[in-house]
């Protein structure tokens, strides 16, 4: 059974970050996602919280009904890219990882975990920078994130600000 790490922020979980797991279920037997940054919420950079980021993927993964080989794990940062990857491989077990972020790259292919790019989806437009803009200055935003997300954060906003 070969296993993926699939690592972002998810701030918020938009269509891109989607439509990489759902390619990496398709290649893969299973696939770990982990939520970076978790110690990190209510910032402008970070926004969500790691149990809501949670909460956005497993019920967009639910409602998309992809075969349930996926697991999902909340990884706080480290002063020390050795012990930030240590971290996240005793959370959970993966033959391969996938990240387009540098940092978490390098401090994993320094342990000799093998590292690769996933494919960018729209990449013009799925920032997720840009959709906490949109979303603080009102604009459109929503057809970038799965309609479970845009639920999610507009029930959000009624409660607290991005």
């Amino acid at each position: 059974m070969t296993i993926a790490l699939f690592i972002g922020r998810f701030q918020p979980f938009h269509n891109g970050h989607l439509a990489v797991i759902k390619d990496l279920l398709h290649h893969y037997d299973h696939v770990n996602i982990v939520i970076g940054s978790a110690q990190e919420e209510r910032t402008e950079k970070n926004p969500f919280s790691a149990d809501e980021r949670e909460e956005m993927i497993r019920s967009t993964l639910e409602a998309e009904r992809l075969p349930e080989h996926y697991s999902i794990f909340k990884a706080e940062d480290k002063n020390d890219d050795e012990k930030w990857a240590l971290h996240v491989m005793e959370l959970c077990h993966f033959d391969i990882a996938f990240t387009n972020n540098a940092w978490p790259a390098r401090c994993l292919e320094k342990l000799g975990i093998e590292v690769k790019n996933h494919k960018f989806y729209n990449r013009d437009e799925l920032i997720g920078t840009d959709i906490r803009e949109l979303i603080r200055k009102g604009e459109s935003w929503e057809e970038l994130v799965p309609a479970t997300v845009a639920d999610y954060i507009k029930k959000w906003l009624m409660t607290d600000s991005v």
